[in-house]
């Protein structure tokens, strides 16, 4: 995988590597897993979860099949992408709201063209 080669050839390769497979993921799910929460954020959130953004602070996160999320969830995304913010463990606020900086180096990777698909 050419990301990965990338990753293990660049200054970050000591830092973690994360692909996720954006297409496997749920709908309801996706936001929490990427983004991480709180625990009490929402029904069934026992404990605080660091999302996967979180988790590749200061690595490379490469979002495999992003096209196959929701539209709404792409513009998050996308936001998170060019304003160089993140998504904290705070789920139940905005995402406006929540966005705190974060340094990664993002990946994306599909086999289809989306319109609204992140860059």
């Amino acid at each position: 995988m050419v990301a990965r080669y990338l990753h293990h050839h660049s200054a970050r390769r000591h830092q973690p590597f994360l692909a996720v497979n954006c297409g496997a993921l749920t709908e309801s799910l996706a936001e929490a897993e990427l983004f991480g929460h709180e625990k009490g954020a929402f029904t069934g959130a026992v404990g605080t979860h660091q999302g996967w953004f979180e988790a590749a602070e200061g690595g490379t996160l490469l979002l495999d099949e992003i096209g196959e999320l929701n539209p709404s969830l792409q513009v998050k995304l996308l936001r998170v992408l060019q304003e160089r913010e993140d998504h904290p463990r705070r789920f139940a606020q905005t995402a406006e709201d929540r966005c705190a900086g974060h340094r990664r180096h993002p990946r994306r990777s599909g086999r289809r063209d989306s319109p609204t698909a992140v860059p």
